[in-house]
């Protein structure tokens, strides 16, 4: 488990995850994008264990950070940190 964080910059999401989600958890999808941002800057419990040591170490050293969760409907998210932490990412597999 992370016991490390970090202050992401700026969060940049794509522009069709918004839709999504307003489209399968209208009443609650603000709070659940704000929710994933919150715990990906530290929290990664949900990810397998090599996946929480490698952002364990990105923390130490110069890399990108990745996180990966669900909403309440089971809408799978990306949360990616660029390896200089200048901003993150929120998006679909999809628009990878």
């Amino acid at each position: 488990m992370a016991t490390q964080s970090f202050s992401p910059r700026r969060v940049v999401v794509t522009f069709s995850l918004p839709q999504r989600l307003a489209e399968s958890i209208p009443d609650s999808w603000e709070e659940e994008l704000a929710r994933m941002l919150n715990r990906h800057i530290g929290d990664w419990v949900d990810m397998d264990q090599s996946e929480q040591e490698l952002n364990d170490n990105a923390l130490k050293g110069r890399a990108s950070l990745f996180s990966a969760y669900h909403t309440s409907d089971g809408t799978q998210v990306w949360v990616i940190t660029e390896w200089d932490r200048s901003y993150t990412k929120v998006l679909l597999p999809e628009d990878y």
